[in-house]
């Protein structure tokens, strides 16, 4: 997978460094979440109701297989087992303990992967993320009936990885309307491929049914009502 993009590891992790002090300032009172603020936010992290949100950029809008399984390590030993692709080529995580953020980012970067700064009230999931009209790519959608649009577990992650080596570039794409793009499938494998993301719980979408979906905004972000519960 040929990737161009700059990823300066000693910048990060020296970011990183900084921000877990910032961080044990917080939780031992030693600055107000008022003068923590602007700090989490410059590290991709955002307030909810109740807990902290994380939002990780994915680099030029492709993830390889290994990079797909260090998402599914971090949801399933850091939040709820699961993450959420935003139309806007990032990925949130919606439950990690503030403690926990910086180890996660730690993580992040061994394969190449970083937090990218957020605003008050983050990014509307109205985009242009990237989409393949390439007759050999498979669009997989993340909008589930019931559950939260953009959401995709650990084992269907790996899952997906596992797609992407065996039949596909090694790569994924972040599309448009909560949807992952599987490129360079072969049309002799395109049977199997849709049969194997019928087995874990993820359904195709077409270009059609991409752009007939609402995508809901989200709100702007409310100061957290229990800040322990989410440290």
């Amino acid at each position: 997978m040929d990737r161009h993009e700059t990823f300066d590891r000693d910048q990060v992790q020296a970011r990183i460094a900084r921000f877990a002090g910032q961080v044990e300032r917080r939780l031992a009172g030693e600055i107000t979440e008022d003068q923590f603020l602007p700090l989490r936010r410059a590290n991709g992290v955002s307030l909810e109701l109740h807990s902290y949100r994380l939002r990780v950029g994915v680099p030029e809008g492709a993830l390889d297989a290994g990079q797909l399984r260090m998402l599914a390590h971090v949801a399933r030993r850091y939040d709820k087992g699961y993450c959420r692709f935003t139309a806007h080529e990032t990925v949130e995580f919606h439950w990690p303990s503030l403690i926990d953020i910086p180890a996660i980012l730690t993580d992040l970067a061994t394969v190449r992967m970083q937090a990218v700064e957020v605003s008050d009230d983050g990014l509307s999931d109205e985009g242009s993320a990237r989409h393949l009209d390439d007759g050999g790519a498979v669009t997989i959608s993340l909008v589930a009936a019931g559950g939260m649009p953009g959401a995709i577990s650990t084992g269907q992650l790996e899952a997906v990885a596992d797609l992407a080596e065996r039949y596909g570039s090694g790569e994924v794409r972040a599309g448009y309307g909560q949807t992952l793009i599987l490129p360079n499938v072969a049309p002799a494998a395109l049977t199997a491929v849709h049969a194997a993301l019928a087995a874990i719980g993820l359904a195709t979408a077409s270009p059609a049914d991409i752009r007939s979906r609402s995508i809901p905004q989200p709100s702007r972000e409310p100061f957290h009502v229990d800040e322990a519960k989410a440290a």
